[in-house]
């Protein structure tokens, strides 16, 4: 590979050699040590390749074998540029798009993930991505030894993580914990963590809490009007929170609509974190809806 790139660079010629004898030719270049590739016999002749330096030294060994030496191609960059010296524009913009590809090829364009099992790989481009890890980012700001522990210390189930740079490719290798359970029992599952307040004999507040075994969400969270501002709402929040703690939940999420400003206005003065990075979407459970699915 690195003789076919120098040769290209140098130039080369692919010649025809006719004659009396033309194998007396080839000895007398492999005496002078000329070198000769890509040999092959073509009715009654020779074809081959040699460096454009070699070609000038042929003479004496023209005269002494007989034989006679016709160029057929011209082959390398110096006969490239020669022939388009007068197309200024075209090499104008082989120059830029060869400094494009240097450009972009000194950034991360792709993501991939190998070895995620329990989920899937939006889930964890998803945390990357909170991480400040993500497509278009320049290579050199890519902290491999950091993303392995931050996979590691945000999953628990992961033993053991490699990430390295290949090209323009971030490349992430995941192995799993075969023996850990990925599901909690159907008792586990049932624990409650509903969480309800009440005040002058009456309820006045409730937080529906649930969790899939890794990430814990509030479903519903109301407090009756007349108790608002009060510290009700963040005292049900924090009873969640610790029982989501207690289930070994790192992580809880919820859904407010965005028409419900008190509520919103809440929860981000609580210093929750609005996500613009996902989609939430509804589909009504009939049996129109199902079959159309299933089509």
């Amino acid at each position: 590979m690195l003789r076919y790139i120098l040769n290209n660079l140098a130039g080369y010629l692919r010649i025809r050699v006719e004659g009396y004898s033309p194998e007396r030719f080839l000895n007398l270049c492999c005496y002078h040590g000329i070198f000769l590739w890509n040999l092959r016999p073509a009715k009654g002749a020779y074809e081959m390749n040699i460096r454009v330096r070699d070609f000038r030294r042929l003479r004496p060994m023209v005269r002494k074998s007989g034989a006679k030496i016709r160029i057929t191609q011209k082959r390398g960059v110096p006969f490239f540029i020669h022939k388009y010296r007068g197309r200024k524009l075209f090499f104008t913009g082989s120059v830029i798009a060869i400094c494009l590809i240097f450009l972009l090829s000194s950034f991360i364009w792709r993501i991939q993930i190998d070895g995620n099992l329990a989920r899937t790989d939006e889930v964890l481009l998803s945390f990357l991505t909170e991480k400040g890890i993500a497509c278009g980012m320049a290579k050199k700001n890519v902290d491999c030894d950091r993303i392995e522990k931050d996979i590691r210390m945000e999953y628990d189930d992961i033993i053991w993580v490699s990430a390295y740079v290949h090209g323009s490719c971030l490349k992430i290798k995941v192995r799993e914990n075969p023996d850990r359970k990925e599901l909690q029992t159907e008792a586990e599952a049932e624990a409650p963590m509903d969480i309800v307040a009440e005040a002058d004999g009456k309820l006045v507040g409730a937080i529906l809490c649930g969790h899939d075994g890794r990430t814990g969400c509030f479903y519903h969270v109301c407090v009756n009007e007349a108790y608002r501002n009060h510290g009700i709402g963040k005292q049900m929040a924090t009873a969640a929170m610790r029982a989501l703690q207690r289930e070994q939940i790192n992580k809880v999420n919820l859904i407010a609509f965005k028409k419900n400003e008190l509520g919103n206005h809440f929860w981000q003065d609580e210093g929750w974190k609005m996500r613009d990075d996902v989609n939430y979407y509804d589909f009504i459970l009939n049996d129109e809806n199902i079959t159309k699915f299933n089509e």
